[in-house]
This record gives structure tokens, C-alpha cells and sequence, in this order.
């Protein structure tokens, strides 16, 4: 009885320890996603990193998330990993995971949800890391709730694979990337910033490079709805 008890408690703590932002390559963490890519550095093909959310409170009316992610190279970002535009090594998309395992947050909305990412990224930490943001809107009128207890797909980022890959350095050393922060958003009420998993599941590697360097959580420049709206008009 005592070990059955102790098994519960551990279940418990498991369970609870997974509130917060996931990050895995090739589904949701929940859905079977990894957290290391090692593919060789060729001219061709992608990858994609699944970010989802426990939240850890109640949010009724979500009109908008903001997935921030910190992609720390081990070799100083240069043009590889941060090309001009980003989109040339970078994309987003909002296509469900096929394992089903975590849906969009917009899933039920009548429109569905509008994912797009800024042409750039911004570089922190005297430029030792890249910060990339992937936004997903739905319309006025469709908002959406998100429970605790609930994993929400919020969005994939895209790594890309072109001409000057193969060979390339930047590429061979790896990088660690992580979620940075999770705002959501609602019509009238504060946003929420949900930060990272106590777990430690938002952090993933490519090429799993000796230093990992994984991004800690990190307070984001603070948008307002209107201003998040005013994005996809």
C-alpha cells in the first residue's frame, strides 16, 4: 500500500511539473517529440520544432499567443543562423501535429488561426543569442479558452535547409533553443506570461553541441491587444 501511494505521489508531481511551455523536434513533446536533431549540415530539406502549453491558470477568451524562442549557437551567430532576411533559414507554421497529441489553441475557432513570424531576429545577450517570435492570431468574435491540465500547440518553427548548408560551420556546431516566453493574450484583461516548465521540457538541441547553453526564462517587451490585432489587419 505504501509503494502504490508513493507511485501516486510521484505521478502527481510528474504530472504537475509539466505546467508550463514544451519544445520538442518532430511532434509535441506529449505526442512522442525529441529533444535532439543530429542530421548532417546538407543543401536541402527542414526540420521542425513543436511549441506547446500547460498553462497555469485559467484564460477564457484567447485572441492571441506570442511564442518567443531563443536559439543559442555554439559558435558566435553569424550569417548561417542569421541570415537577412530570417526567413531565408527560419518559418512558422500552424499546422497541427499529425500525433493529434496537442491541437492549436485556435483549432475550434469558425477561421482557424493566422501564424506568421517578423522578417528578423533580435540578438540578446550581447549578441550571443538570436530571438525569434512566432505569432498566432484568430479573429474578434472567435476567441478561444485554455485550461490548465491541457497541452496547446502553439505554433512549429521551421529550420531550414538551403544552398551553403552543406560543409557550413555555424551548422556542424549546433545550438541549443529554447522557449524564451509565452504571452497570452485576451480582449480586456492583463496579459498573461507563462514563461518555461519547471520540467525543463522547452529546451531541445541541434546537433547536441557539448555546451548547451539552454535560454532561461526572460520577460518580453510588453504589446497590447489592439497592437496585436493591428499585426494581421
Amino acid at each position: 500500500m505504501k509503494i502504490l501511494v508513493f507511485a501516486g505521489a510521484l505521478l502527481l508531481l510528474a504530472g504537475s511539473a509539466m505546467a508550463g511551455s514544451s519544445l520538442a523536434w518532430n511532434d509535441c513533446l506529449a505526442g512522442g517529440g525529441v529533444p535532439d536533431r543530429t542530421v548532417a549540415c546538407t543543401n536541402s530539406g527542414s526540420a521542425f520544432a513543436y511549441g506547446s502549453l500547460n498553462p497555469t491558470q485559467a484564460a477564457p477568451i484567447v485572441g492571441a499567443t506570442d511564442l518567443w524562442i531563443d536559439v543559442a549557437p555554439a559558435v558566435a551567430p553569424g550569417p548561417w543562423w542569421n541570415p537577412t532576411p530570417t526567413t531565408t533559414r527560419w518559418g512558422s507554421a500552424a499546422t497541427d501535429p499529425a500525433s493529434g497529441a496537442c491541437i492549436g489553441w485556435w483549432s475550434a475557432a469558425p477561421n482557424g488561426g493566422i501564424t506568421f513570424q517578423p522578417p528578423a531576429a533580435l540578438l540578446v545577450e550581447n549578441g550571443a543569442k538570436m530571438r525569434l517570435r512566432i505569432t498566432t492570431v484568430i479573429g474578434a468574435g472567435e476567441e478561444q479558452p485554455m485550461n490548465p491540465g491541457t497541452d496547446y500547440f502553439l505554433g512549429s518553427l521551421q529550420l531550414k535547409f538551403n544552398a551553403g548548408t552543406a560543409g557550413n560551420a555555424e551548422c556542424n556546431a549546433g545550438a541549443a533553443i529554447g522557449v524564451s516566453d509565452v504571452i497570452v493574450y485576451q480582449p480586456g484583461q492583463p496579459d498573461t506570461h507563462e514563461g518555461q516548465s519547471v520540467s525543463g521540457s522547452n529546451c531541445i538541441t541541434f546537433r547536441n553541441p557539448p555546451t548547451k547553453q539552454c535560454p532561461g526564462a526572460t520577460p518580453t517587451s510588453k504589446q497590447t491587444w489592439g497592437q496585436i490585432k493591428a499585426l494581421y489587419r
